[in-house]
């Protein structure tokens, strides 16, 4: 384990990305370790900072299952508050379980 203060990073907001990709980093080239796919929630940061790498590329960048559905039912949510699309209302819950029953049921 590494302790960093965070004005190591750059300040609070930063030390997220810079964590990960000192580890990530550690792990490809001190553990030697082949990482096919890394799993965050969806930080716009971590998205950045995966693509912006070269060491990272080759990494798949995924969402946990959980935020992506929580952005879905926001906007939902935010769809069901207009006049022409009050009746999705009654959908969410079933739109919910859909969106987790796919996640569990699918094969990649």
């Amino acid at each position: 384990f590494v302790a960093i203060k965070h004005q190591v990073s750059g300040g609070s907001g930063s030390m997220e990305p810079y964590a990960a990709k000192t580890l990530l980093i550690s792990l490809i080239s001190d553990c030697k370790l082949k990482i096919a796919s890394f799993t965050t929630d969806r930080s716009s940061t971590i998205k950045s900072m995966m693509q912006s790498d070269e060491r990272l590329k080759s990494i798949r960048h995924e969402y946990d299952p959980w935020h992506w559905i929580k952005s879905v039912m926001r906007d939902i949510w935010d769809a069901c508050k207009l006049k022409t699309c009050r009746n999705l209302a009654e959908w969410k819950d079933s739109i919910t379980n859909m969106l987790w029953w796919s996640f569990a049921t699918c094969k990649n």
